[in-house]
């Protein structure tokens, strides 16, 4: 099994026993510390050093970016002179940084705390050369926590004082994220199931059909026997599918339990907002059009609108309930994909209706009583 590898990109003279640490601490977890000066990275015959950082990055799974006093060496060979204070320029690290976000590699940044405080002063002085700081070697290690701070909200950006800082945030941020794999990796195994259940249920579910249609052209002669039989199994393939549904949607902020008139304006919110044939087909229109990554942020995008809009929409209802998440496409493959199939007529409609409406009164007051408890 491949281990994880991690580029830590700093400047090296000022930060250099950190990076002894860093590697240490990488190493401790079994993963594979990505180091220019302990020799991990593969150097491309007639590429310069900068050229064979940034392509070593693409082959990595996370990046740390260290950010001290020091901006460090320009990534142009022929323009590494002695630097003043206020001349611009792109540095190795500044570059290593940007070359990982572009290829959405997965970053943890820390910013020497003396840095980030000073930084503050930058931003009530831009433009201001006269201005004389005490913790760093170049207005671009301002100019570069400036975009780190506009690429990345300030509650994944981390200041520290000394290498015990990193190390203590990296093992809590780490130990997260295989909290947060193992959810995954149970909620996929969940997600499986259910959809093995809808596969196997379709597989019988058209077995029955057909062998009911035979049976009852010649038995029933399309009597109202007949008519009851297929009727009876719609109900409990609606009933099915709509508690799959609700279960797709998880609340948060519940302040009180819900009646049948709350559940019924829920519904209609949740169907003109989401679940719509119309919101459907406006969405599987760009989405076909993209690569799985591309997929996955358009989806993520539309999830947090749609959330959004939802919530927007109970507010303005009075309805004291916040829609905290919904499993994408699942419940397009069981409302508009599968349900779609079955409900032909308003009869089966308001069957569906009523069971998606039992349903969220269902789900809601239990969650309800479990906050009570």
């Amino acid at each position: 099994m491949a281990n994880p590898r991690i580029f830590v990109s700093s400047t090296y003279y000022d930060l250099k026993y950190i990076r002894e640490n860093m590697k240490r601490l990488i190493e401790e977890f079994n993963y594979t510390p990505i180091l220019n000066e302990f020799g991990n990275i593969t150097y491309e015959p007639n590429q310069s050093l900068d050229k064979s950082c940034f392509n070593e990055i693409d082959n990595c799974d996370m990046l740390i970016l260290i950010v001290g006093g020091r901006y460090g060496s320009s990534i142009d060979e022929d323009d590494n002179d002695k630097k003043k204070f206020y001349d611009r320029y792109t540095s190795i690290t500044s570059q290593e940084y940007r070359t990982a976000y572009q290829e959405n590699i997965p970053i943890y940044i820390f910013i020497e705390k003396n840095v980030n405080s000073e930084y503050y002063t930058y931003l009530n002085n831009k433009g201001n050369e006269e201005i004389s700081y005490a913790h760093s070697d170049s207005i671009n290690i301002y100019e570069f926590v400036d975009e780190l701070k506009e690429n990345f909200a300030n509650n994944i950006i981390f200041k520290f004082e000394k290498f015990e800082d990193i190390e203590r945030i990296l093992k809590e941020q780490w130990a997260g994220l295989f909290q947060q794999y193992l959810k995954k990796l149970r909620t996929d195994e969940k997600e499986n199931r259910i959809t093995d259940t809808i596969d196997k249920l379709e597989i019988v579910t058209d077995s029955i059909n057909e062998m009911v249609n035979e049976m009852g052209k010649q038995l029933l002669d399309e009597s109202e026997e007949y008519k009851k039989l297929l009727e009876e199994q719609n109900k409990k393939l609606i009933s099915f599918y709509s508690e799959k549904i609700i279960s797709n949607f998880t609340f948060n902020e519940i302040k009180a339990q819900i009646d049948q008139e709350k559940a019924e304006k829920i519904l209609e919110i949740i169907e003109e907002e989401y679940l719509s044939n119309d919101f459907y087909n406006n969405y599987k229109k760009p989405v076909d059009k993209f690569s799985e990554k591309e997929k996955d942020e358009i989806t993520s995008k539309w999830r947090d609108e749609t959330k959004k809009n939802i919530n927007n929409k109970f507010k303005e209802n009075d309805i004291n309930l916040t829609l905290k998440g919904i499993n994408f496409p699942k419940t397009f493959l069981l409302k508009n994909l599968e349900l779609d199939k079955i409900i032909k007529n308003n009869d089966l409609y308001d069957i569906y209706k009523e069971k998606m409406i039992d349903n969220i009164i269902n789900d809601i007051n239990n969650k309800v009583q479990q906050n009570d408890a």
